[in-house]
């Protein structure tokens, strides 16, 4: 029996109208492919399907310890301090096996949200889909690398729907598609929030603004309820307590607030006015667009895209030389929205040229920089692209199909770094000072990082008052591996400085381990205290005289204070660098450096004389009237300058505040005289010197540790009775000076009537400037029925002019 119930309309649903579909509909059918184009190339490029191992090095190090704090369960905000949140694996995407699943997962998901929503946009712009297909490429090349660009455009995808579709001008209601994707990706802006504070900042200020704009036209601003409650829940999600959310809130304003004046770096005038300039003609754009459909109103999308800009030209030209790639990508993707934003067929054609204009301008940057800082052009870096498209697809095909067995290629490249850095088996938990805690990774420690826990990002009084805090509370580390390794030509002995009096006083010095001082927990802490010496007023471009004390080191606070034209210029981009500059040495011709100073830092407070520069200086702190033994290194006076394009304008006020105190702590029992040493470091062992000039040290990245000797030192370790074999390498590395003549290494002991026995001597002559000659090797066996001293002694045949000796062990058996 034949119904009478009508057939349905053609087209009334998405099935109707694919099942409507003709071979001969090729637009259709090409838009069908177009949409199955876009998550195959966000799912082959963003998640790294292809595993991307670690390396000891200071980016990697820090990205492999988010991965593990993560897996590890570790409390962001309390026993984690970063800009990044807990879920900064998914910025790194380095291989953890632990948090591998969460990775593709995560960025597998993101990048279909990306997919969805630059699909979306390419058909509001288009009705060519061949076109389309072309715009779907264009967004995935310029945001695979580097992340940054794929996270800020998320946000610019949510800013070109909320004010095209969810508000548009015309007053119109938006679809169910629209009005579900926009709640999707205000999810994921709470979401990718917990990545990192810079799409923390561009998330909620872009939902703020669409928030802001509904509320005053008397709409619910649901999207602000769903972008905090994907904020909340991702928290949860990722193990941390509720409570925890306002102090890792807390500490990312911290870090922020010191980040231009800790990191920034002179930047390229090139770039920045390319960048400048594109910002510039997409708000114009923007303007032209807008106001002519909204009129006032047009100040909420304008109000928007700019606080978006703002925040990526503060994320990629305040340290430029190494970032200003994501922000030239994520400009470019930007300007790629504008037919999406305004269709190339709605209102006159020259309202959209500064949009295309300011698409121009951010491809030649990116070019430039290309070109500038990684040495290949647009065209090799979209090259690189399509490769990393191929293997992705390829590795994405195998993990799903349950190949995902790189386990054991993870486990050969552990093996590989632990035979390259090398570190002896510690007992217990483990720390490591400044920066490689990679290490502590490769060699499977049981770590116990620090909050803060690369030292160069304690760049303010509270960060650095963190660690030290963490160093006197009951969860430090029983091993503290410590090394200097400033970044941006900063002071050695500036990073984490609060925290090297507690090392010196909770810490006793058992020797090295690599290039590291290697210090183990005392059961109770010794003391230290700071005594005031001087304390005054100077100006920027002033020597000031630094004092001297033969009991304790000096420790220096500065304390600079912004001006509002500095407060308003570190919020948009930073105030100028300031260069610590001073002299140290002998009275009579000192020698004279210079280091980058960060405020934050100085006004904390740190070791100022005598200048450090290697982890060896630091043990010789550790000894007996150590301050004598570094004299060579007292520094004697001080300049501060600021440096660099603002160096008119530095936005400090040019007076400041100068104090010096004596740092002062008991020296470490028995330190300078260890008697039985296996691969010590001699200048950790030095307790004695006869010589009426003193020696100083100086670090060398390509040699082992340097002493300077003017003209003729001897320096004496303590052994007890009994058979020694004894073995020191000894060279010379001319200085300023090629012309100096030979020089004599001696080796003997002494005993304790004064008797004095040779062991082995030789002499060098320096054979170059540059070069140093390779060491000699002195070697000797003997038995000592007393206990006795071992002298290593020098002496120069040009008695005035200094000459650089170095070794790399002393071995006593």
């Amino acid at each position: 029996m034949a119904s009478d119930a009508p057939a349905p309309a053609s087209g009334s649903g998405w099935r109707q109208r694919l099942a409507d579909l003709r071979p001969r509909d090729w637009r259709a059918w090409a838009w069908v492919e177009a949409g199955l184009l876009a998550p195959l190339l966000c799912l082959g490029l963003f998640p790294r399907w292809q595993p991307y191992y670690f390396e000891i090095n200071i980016d990697t190090s820090y990205g492999v310890l988010l991965a593990r704090d993560f897996a590890d369960g570790r409390a962001w905000g309390r026993e984690v301090v970063s800009h990044y949140g807990p879920y900064g694996f998914l910025y790194w995407r380095l291989y953890q096996p632990e948090v591998r699943a969460w990775e593709l997962a995560g960025g597998a998901l993101l990048a279909l949200v990306f997919a969805v929503s630059a699909f979306r946009a390419v058909r509001r712009g288009t009705a060519n889909p061949l076109v389309g297909a072309l715009w779907l490429c264009a967004f995935a090349a310029m945001t695979w690398l580097p992340p940054d660009a794929f996270f800020f455009t998320l946000a610019a995808f949510y800013l070109a729907l909320f004010f095209t579709k969810l508000a548009p001008a015309d007053g119109a209601p938006p679809s169910l598609g629209d009005r579900i994707e926009g709640h999707v990706l205000a999810a994921a802006l709470g979401w990718t929030g917990l990545v990192k504070f810079s799409f923390l900042c561009s998330g909620l200020a872009c939902v703020v603004f669409a928030s802001t704009y509904l509320a005053c036209r008397r709409r619910a601003p649901w999207h602000l309820a769903t972008y905090l409650a994907s904020l909340l829940c991702f928290w949860l999600l990722a193990g941390q307590a509720p409570g925890d959310l306002p102090a890792f809130f807390s500490a990312c304003f911290e870090i922020a607030r010191g980040f231009g004046d800790a990191l920034g770096t002179e930047p390229d005038l090139v770039e920045m006015n390319l960048f400048a300039l594109g910002a510039v003609l997409w708000l114009g754009a923007v303007a032209l667009q807008e106001l002519p459909r909204r009129g006032a109103w047009a100040l909420f999308p304008w109000l928007g895209w700019a606080a978006l800009l703002a925040l990526i030209f503060k994320a990629g030209l305040v340290r430029s030389p190494s970032h200003t790639l994501r922000a030239f990508t994520c400009l470019a993707a930007i300007a790629l929205l504008a037919p999406a934003c305004w269709p190339l067929r709605t209102g006159p054609a020259w309202r959209h040229l500064p949009a295309l204009a300011a698409c121009v301008l951010s491809l030649t940057g990116l070019n430039y920089t290309l070109e500038a800082k990684w040495r290949h052009t647009l065209s090799q870096h979209l090259g690189k692209g399509a490769e990393t498209l191929r293997q992705g697809v390829e590795q994405c095909a195998r993990v799903l199909a349950g190949a995902d067995t790189h386990r054991e290629a993870y486990a050969h490249h552990l093996n590989d770094l632990r035979a390259r850095h090398p570190l002896p088996e510690i007992q217990g938990d483990v720390d490591l000072y400044p920066l490689m805690q990679g290490l502590l990774v490769a060699h499977g420690m049981e770590r116990r990082t620090r909050p803060i826990n690369q030292s160069f990002q304690a760049y303010t009084p509270g960060l650095a008052e963190r660690n030290a805090a963490f160093l006197r509370g009951p969860d430090a580390p029983s091993t503290v591996l410590f090394d200097l390794d400033p970044v941006d030509g900063r002071l050695p002995a500036l990073d984490d400085a609060l925290s090297l009096p507690e090392i010196l006083t909770r810490y006793d010095l058992r020797g090295r381990a690599e290039q590291y001082a290697r210090f183990e927990r005392l059961p109770e802490p010794r003391w230290f205290e700071h005594v005031p010496l001087a304390e005054r007023e100077a100006r920027f471009g002033e020597w000031i005289p630094v004092p001297w004390s033969d009991e304790a080191p000096i420790w220096a606070r500065l304390e600079f204070e912004p001006t509002l034209g500095g407060r308003v210029l570190d919020a948009l981009w930073r105030r100028a660098r300031l260069n610590l500059e001073l002299t140290y040495g002998a009275a009579e011709g000192p020698s004279r450096a210079a280091f980058r100073i960060v405020p934050g830092c100085a006004r904390a407070g740190f070791l100022l004389s005598p200048l450090l520069d290697a982890n060896f200086a630091v043990g010789l702190l550790t000894a007996p009237a150590a301050p004598g033994i570094l004299q060579g290194r007292r520094v004697r006076q001080i300049m501060i300058r600021p440096v660099g394009v603002l160096a008119d304008t530095p936005g400090f006020q040019p007076a400041f505040k100068v104090s010096f105190h004596e740092l002062r702590y008991p020296p470490q029992p028995g330190a300078g005289s260890l008697p039985e040493v296996k691969a010590a470091s001699l200048n950790v062992l030095v307790d004695g010197l006869e010589a009426g000039e003193r020696p100083w040290f100086q670090a060398l990245r390509e040699r082992p540790p340097i002493l300077q000797v003017t003209p003729a030192v001897r320096m004496s370790v303590a052994l007890r009775r009994g058979p020694h074999k004894v073995r020191i390498g000894a060279g010379l590395l001319t200085n300023e000076k090629p012309e100096a003549g030979r020089m004599s290494f001696r080796l003997s002991y002494r005993t304790a009537a004064g008797a004095r026995t040779v062991l082995v001597e030789t002499s060098r002559v320096p054979e170059g400037r540059a070069e140093a000659s390779e060491p000699a090797w002195l070697e000797a066996e003997f038995r000592l029925d007393a206990p006795a001293r071992l002298e290593f002694s020098t002496e120069s045949a040009t008695p005035h002019a200094p000459l650089l000796g170095y070794w790399t062990e002393l071995e006593i058996e």
